[in-house]
């Protein structure tokens, strides 16, 4: 694989799911494809809840690849479907599934030079997320991708301690990624799961983190936030008053600072397709803490700073940092594996 380096454009946010995950659906779950197999669905063959289709270039690396190409990007880091892999409601059938998913896209990976990829973390149970990770880091993941579990209790449970824990002994950074496998399971979102609801969710898992001291017991710990943060960065001020607060007589009261603090701990990408957020981040929590992405290959992706034609808005240094020092600083491009 080659070497990144300082002037690379690193694309830290893309997913892939290899066709052959589908040719192994977790237990109880059947893959039904379309006629012409440019298009997948996972059903579950116990309650008959259904997945959102996976198709085209989600489904094979040499299309990530190629659109990599187009926009002129030097290096991208893939991550799994978490709307997949969110599936199961076993947390041992979701381990296997999630260690499925890994196995595929190091595959896959081993045959891009210009892709890195991501463990798929299983969110039912964090100390078999934590294995995970422990297992992927030595097949090559450069971090790891998890759900945001909002209907499994959340992030700030205690139980995630062992993943947080591993993760920071690694120095692998650790996705949070919003994700629903049946979207008829959360109808409060309607048509606006992937611009507002999912945008909630990563605001969600950010706060219950906050709430339950992730940060304060990890301070070496590199979480990366998708789609800048959600709308964490906008309202954190009213969830810091909120904290400050005796309204919540089952959190121990906190300072004032807690949230603001936390804000430049975390890290967030910049697939949020406008000038004036990624600014609005900066002045916020500075270039340091901004990775560009993209979210490729979704409709939904953002080539405004990160593409072939990416507006050249930024000064020399912040553009620097965000299109591809920074990644190279949290995450380990240079080494395939880590012990």
């Amino acid at each position: 694989m080659p070497e990144p380096s300082p002037s690379m454009k690193i694309d830290v946010h893309s997913h892939l799911m290899p066709s052959a995950v589908f040719g192994h659906p977790p237990r109880d779950f059947r893959s039904k494809w379309s006629p012409d197999r440019a298009s997948v669905v996972l059903e579950d063959e116990v309650s008959e809840r259904r997945g959102r289709p996976a198709k085209g270039d989600l489904l094979d690396a040499s299309a990530i690849v190629a659109r990599q190409k187009e926009q002129q990007v030097d290096l991208s880091i893939v991550g799994g479907w978490v709307d997949a892999m969110a599936a199961p409601t076993n947390a041992e059938s979701q381990s296997d599934w999630c260690r499925l998913i890994s196995s595929e896209l190091a595959t896959a990976v081993e045959r891009q030079a210009s892709l890195r990829w991501l463990a798929s973390l299983p969110d039912l149970d964090g100390g078999l997320a934590a294995e995970e990770l422990g297992v992927a880091a030595r097949a090559g993941a450069v971090g790891g991708i998890l759900a945001t579990s909002f209907m499994n209790g959340g992030l700030g449970r205690a139980d995630l301690e062992p993943l947080w824990a591993n993760a920071e002994r690694l120095g692998l950074p650790i996705m949070i990624h919003p994700g629903v496998y049946d979207p008829s399971e959360t109808p409060i979102a309607g048509e606006l799961l992937i611009p507002v609801f999912y945008p909630y969710l990563t605001t969600r898992a950010a706060v219950e983190m906050i709430r339950a001291g992730v940060p304060d017991r990890y301070p070496d710990l590199k979480v990366v936030l998708v789609h800048a943060g959600g709308f964490l960065p906008y309202q954190f001020g009213r969830v810091e008053h909120w904290l400050a607060t005796d309204r919540v007589p089952t959190v121990p009261k906190q300072s004032p600072s807690t949230t603001s603090s936390a804000l430049s701990w975390f890290y967030y990408d910049t697939v949020v397709h406008s000038r004036k957020v990624v600014e609005f981040l900066i002045d916020l929590v500075g270039s340091s803490q901004l990775l560009a992405g993209s979210d490729c290959p979704f409709a939904m992706s953002d080539w405004s700073l990160i593409g072939a034609n990416g507006d050249d808005y930024l000064g020399s240094s912040d553009r620097a940092a965000i299109l591809g020092a920074n990644a190279e600083r949290i995450f380990p491009l240079h080494r395939g594996t880590t012990s």
